[in-house]
């Protein structure tokens, strides 16, 4: 494997040249380091940087290459056109205001590059244990791995691959909460933005015949807030529990709210006693299912929301996707 390390004579490239020899001496390979200066008259010092470089990686064989121009665009140029496997670099932090709005080369390198980057950092120690952080993406990175970097991950002790399950992706047809990400909007882009919706996708038709690659709604659900979920992960629509007043005389207003899974207060506004709704409330405790308390009350208003809107029905609960 040819291997390239990447470096400016700082301490963070040190780091990358001391992590190219520890890999060097796991695997049989070549050593290639490199450094990028910006035009010809810093030569001099380029070359003094690579010669204080051999001195870390001791007595291992190594090449030595300058370029010039954009340090990530040379990086990706010398590693594609020598066919290097594996690209090393240290990891340098960006200041003053050019750092905030560019991001960095190794960021750069990262982005640009075919092979796999390794980035130094913290302390360097032979490699032992590699975890390896799954997106579920095909191919996955795993595999990916195993094909650039066999003879590496040969000769460690540990190879563990984690998958975070951040959220919970509903299936086609299935209710879930809708997040929102869209790139292709010139005004406002968007990143996983939360509407509140929850709707099913349509498994088909899929894409649009109107052009658009991305899955189309089948149906909307109606709101997050508006659906009561049980201990034994029944869901129930608000709508049910409107239903449940229709015609009943006493209440000029009334409000459900689900305030944890165990928990759903009902409060009306008007004449009605709890003798009088008992009924009603026998059919929630019903629905609900054991385990849950259903409390009432009397009270003189139900405060409208900000927007001005009454609320019927009302879930603290957060919705997770899954059969209703």
């Amino acid at each position: 494997m040819r291997i390239l390390i990447a470096t400016s004579g700082s301490a963070e490239s040190d780091l990358a040249v001391h992590l190219g020899g520890v890999i060097r001496q796991m695997i049989a390979g070549t050593l290639t380091l490199l450094t990028v200066i910006k035009n010809e008259a810093d030569r001099p010092q380029a070359e003094a940087i690579l010669v204080r470089a051999k001195t870390l990686l001791k007595s291992t064989p190594v090449e030595a290459q300058i370029r010039i121009g954009q340090t990530a665009e040379e990086i990706v140029r010398e590693a594609v056109q020598s066919r290097h496997g594996l690209v090393i670099v240290g990891e340098q932090k960006q200041q003053g205001l050019a750092g905030r709005w560019l991001p960095p080369t190794a960021e750069r390198v990262i982005a640009q590059m075919p092979c796999p980057v390794l980035i130094a950092r913290g302390e360097i120690r032979p490699l032992r244990r590699v975890l390896v952080c799954e997106s579920g993406r095909d191919p996955s990175l795993l595999n990916r791995l195993i094909t650039h970097l066999t003879p590496l991950l040969q000769q460690v002790d540990e190879l563990t691959a984690l998958h975070v399950m951040s959220q919970i992706a509903a299936a086609p047809g299935v209710p879930g909460r809708v997040l929102v990400t869209d790139l292709t909007n010139r005004a406002m882009a968007l990143v996983r933005y939360e509407n509140g919706d929850v709707a099913s996708w349509n498994p088909d038709g899929w894409p649009c015949p109107c052009g658009c690659p991305f899955p189309r709604l089948q149906r909307v659900h109606g709101r997050t807030s508006d659906f009561f979920t049980t201990p034994a992960g029944k869901r129930i629509h608000g709508e049910w529990f409107t239903h449940l007043f229709y015609g009943r005389t006493g209440v000029e207003r009334f409000q459900v709210h689900q305030r944890s899974l165990t928990l759903v207060e009902v409060r009306t506004v008007g004449s009605a006693t709890e003798a009088d709704l008992a009924p009603l409330l026998g059919k929630m405790r019903e629905a609900l299912g054991e385990g849950v308390t259903v409390v009432w009350q009397r009270v003189d208003d139900i405060p409208l929301t900000r927007a001005g809107k009454h609320r019927f029905t009302l879930s603290d609960v957060p919705f997770l996707p899954g059969a209703p």
